[in-house]
């Protein structure tokens, strides 16, 4: 049996309705009338239709018209919930009024391009401009989520993870308030979903796990969800925010008409003055709302100041109703060197003059501890930040160690400063003794030749190494050789007369230059200074050289090519420890959570500079409106005139009566310039309604710019706190990070100091006086060529990469 009520519901809906496809020109108006008393009539007869039915029945409709009739209406419904959502969001600082504007134009868009409606909540996630905390947060308060969606809901209002879990809690309390658990399986089941989460999978939320493990019925989850549902509701209040949301804007209206606010251009005074004309009585906590709207958040006077200065009939000047806090810039760390350094313009390294040497354990520098700044904000919140580089200036290269405040020599040695940056003590080079060896070199008598400089008169032998200072060899080199100095070598490098059937491969390293006469076959050479075998072959070998390469021919097999590589001295370990540097930085980012804060923060301040921007034409605009209705200007009848006119009479104003203007080689004078530009055509009335109107959108924009800053602005003090508490937790591990880091920024800075020392910024070229033989590789520090026919008496360099070319090595003729 349908009630009274369910008839009359029915009955209005049907009125409804009708009135829809009057407006959609469905029906014609004598069609509404006609339909609604022959549905009426058949109602008093007891019999029930529904409208839709009627309509296609009696063929007033097609089908399709009563589609379309009922989307209509269901968008139109939606459409008024989501204005209502609208409010909700913008009144608790969710979202700005400007994108819930652009959000409903998207949504009737939407609907007349595909009849569908389209939540706002949804446009105005997927656009970023609300969280899914805030979204589901005001759809909860509106009760328009479905039952089968609840748990996912209560769950995704939360905005941290302790939230999360006190909502969680207050489910399962529910639960047992209801008698449908016991407390002891309400643990139960929170120890469970702690170990679903701690394992990283998909975790249950409490009632699925009651369902399973305790027997509940969905009916009775349902329950429990729906109680919790009001509970949440009731504890978000949104609601209530919307109310004083409507009287803070209509005091802040009121006041806008009676009071005039300006900013300095450091942002670190507001001032507010009266306007002239009959100002009513003021009371202080409208004057706050007013402020905090307009941006002003810190360094407000005391209500006091406030209400003695709007007691006052006739003020003398404006209040500063705001001071902000200036910084306290860092001292940063001095240095003070035991020696005087030399440096020449453009060199990376700086040295003691020659007569310089130190002692181990002597002070070679000492540093002026730094000191720490205090960073200031100015009058609208916003944090003045301060150059706060709390990194040490000076690093202990090798050589030197830091205690307290002072560097310390490790060796004897002459010191070296590193790009102001990393000091070192090279050790001394002593002189070193001077040996010849008659006959060859064997394993048997290759040892003790460290820290001298040797003469052979014969070879060495295979499977032979000599370590030792320079070296001069009048015979072949079968074994290997490591020297601090210069190699000259009389005859062949390896197997001569076997390189196609090449023998274990010879090894030279040098820190000197290597010099050769005979052929290279089947040799790995490595030297800081270059190889010269100009009379030579160089056969199915591996150069590595961080000097010039100058040989007669350079010949391969395909099997077994010559591989030639010019490059900076150190480059293998210097590439190795860039990527270590990285690596090793990106764990630290890691460990301290800065990237993710230093990104907001980004945001932040990119979102201050476009408040400050709206404020700044502000200013302007109010500028201006003071000089349009200023009497004395009335017989000027441009805005340009009157503002000259007002400067001129400004500058012959006592200290006391100037007024501030508005600074020339400024953002806002060329706003203001633009102004003029556009109202230089128009009568004196339509100047001054374009800039009273102009006042007006700039005001709106400049307060919907203010509360996005602030929401921003409170996610980042969240996340900076979050962010504090980790690294005091973590801090010896971010201490002991920073440290590997630097000391092997120190290593680098090592490894450049030697690459600069073996060659400098010069280019190194690869000369051939005669053949470069196909199937050579000759590579450079980035770019690599593959020979593939012979080519006679070239000289190769490298090209760098630049902006829109890749790193090459190149072939030119050489004629020497």
């Amino acid at each position: 049996m349908v009630t009274v009520k369910a008839k009359k519901k029915a009955e209005k809906e049907n009125v409804e309705l009708l009135e829809l496809a009057v407006s959609c020109k469905l029906l014609t108006r004598e069609q509404e009338q006609q339909i609604l008393s022959q549905i009426l009539e058949l109602s008093k007869k007891g019999t029930t239709t529904s409208l839709a039915r009627y309509l296609y029945q009696q063929k007033l409709l097609e089908k399709d018209q009563i589609e379309f009739l009922y989307a209509v209406k269901k968008h139109l419904d939606t459409l008024m919930l989501d204005k209502k959502f609208g409010k909700l969001g913008v009144a608790n600082e969710f979202v700005s009024l400007e994108n819930v504007k652009k959000a409903l134009d998207i949504q009737v868009e939407i609907f007349k391009q595909r009849q569908k409606s389209v939540k706002i909540g949804d446009i105005l996630f997927n656009n970023n401009d609300i969280s899914d905390a805030n979204r589901t947060a005001i759809l909860l308060t509106q009760d328009r989520i479905r039952d089968e969606y609840l748990a996912e809901a209560l769950n995704a209002i939360a905005t941290s993870e302790m939230e999360r879990t006190a909502i969680n809690k207050r489910f399962g309390a529910i639960a047992v308030k209801k008698n449908l658990i016991t407390t002891d399986q309400l643990n139960q089941a929170l120890k469970l979903q702690k170990k679903q989460i701690k394992q990283g999978g998909k975790h249950q939320y409490l009632g699925q796990i009651f369902e399973e493990k305790f027997d509940l019925s969905e009916k009775q989850t349902l329950k429990i969800l729906k109680i919790q549902k009001k509970l949440e509701a009731r504890r978000m209040n949104l609601q209530k925010k919307v109310f004083a949301f409507n009287v803070e804007k209509e005091s802040v209206k009121t006041l806008d008409q009676f009071l005039e606010l300006s900013v300095s251009d450091d942002k670190l005074s507001a001032f507010v003055v009266q306007k002239k004309g009959n100002t009513p009585e003021i009371a202080v906590n409208d004057v706050l709302n007013w402020l905090s709207n307009a941006g002003i958040k810190y360094g407000i006077c005391n209500k006091k100041e406030i209400h003695d200065y709007f007691k006052l009939s006739d003020p003398d000047g404006p209040l500063n109703i705001a001071r902000g806090k200036a910084p306290v810039q860092a001292k940063k760390e001095q240095v003070s060197l035991a020696f005087e350094i030399e440096q020449k313009t453009g060199e990376d390294i700086a040295k003691a003059p020659d007569d310089v040497l130190v002692k181990k354990d002597d002070v070679i520098a000492s540093v002026t501890p730094f000191e720490e700044g205090v960073p200031g904000k100015d009058v609208l919140g916003h944090p003045i930040n301060i150059e706060q580089d709390e990194s040490v200036i000076l690093n202990s290269g090798e050589g030197v160690s830091r205690r307290d405040n002072d560097f310390i020599a490790m060796v004897d040695g002459r010191p070296r400063l590193y790009k102001n940056r990393t000091l070192f003590v090279l050790p001394e080079q002593l002189p070193v003794e001077t040996k010849q060896i008659d006959g060859d070199v064997t394993p048997e008598t290759a040892d003790g030749y460290q820290n001298c400089s040797v003469t052979v008169s014969g070879s060495i032998a295979q499977g032979t190494t000599l370590a030792c200072h320079d070296l001069v060899v009048k015979g072949n080199v079968l074994g290997n050789v490591s020297a601090v100095g210069d190699v000259e070598i009389d005859g062949d490098i390896g197997a001569v007369g076997n390189s196609d059937n090449p023998q274990p491969s010879v090894q030279i390293t040098t820190k000197g230059r290597l010099a050769v006469n005979g052929k290279s076959i089947c040799a790995k050479i490595v030297t800081d200074n270059g190889l010269l075998a100009p009379k030579s072959s160089v056969v199915n070998s591996r150069i590595f050289s961080s000097g010039d390469v100058i040989a007669k021919n350079v010949l391969s097999s395909e099997e077994n090519p010559t591989v030639v590589r010019i490059a900076k001295k150190n480059l293998v370990e210097l590439q190795k420890l860039k990527a270590l540097i990285s690596q090793e930085q990106q764990k630290l980012d890691e460990l301290s959570h800065q990237p993710g804060l230093d990104a907001l923060h980004a945001k932040l301040m990119k979102q201050v500079q476009v408040q400050n921007g709206y404020l700044e034409k502000q200013n302007v605009l109010s500028y201006l409106v003071r000089i349009l209705d200023d009497p004395a200007l009335e017989k000027e009848e441009a805005l340009a005139a009157k503002k000259d006119a007002f400067e001129t009479r400004n500058r012959q104003a006592d200290e006391k009566d100037r007024q501030d203007t508005i600074p020339e080689n400024t953002k806002a004078f060329v706003f203001m310039k633009k102004i003029f530009a556009k109202t230089e055509q128009m009568p004196p009335a339509d100047q001054e309604k374009y800039v009273r109107e102009l006042m007006v959108s700039i005001d709106g924009i400049y307060k919907s710019a203010v509360k996005v800053t602030e929401r921003i602005n409170k996610k980042y003090d969240a996340m900076s706190l979050q962010v504090e508490t980790h690294i005091e937790k973590h801090r010896d591990k971010i201490a002991e990070k920073e440290k590997e880091i630097k000391d092997l920024l120190s290593q680098r800075d090592y490894l450049l100091v030697e690459s600069n020392k073996a060659g400098g910024d010069d280019q190194l070229l690869i000369k051939i006086k005669n053949e470069l033989g196909q199937h050579t590789i000759i590579k450079g520090e980035a770019a690599e060529l593959i020979v593939d026919e012979a080519i006679f008496s070239v000289f190769i360099r490298e090209r760098g990469a630049g902006a829109q070319q890749e790193a090459q090595m190149l072939v030119d003729g050489y004629f020497e």
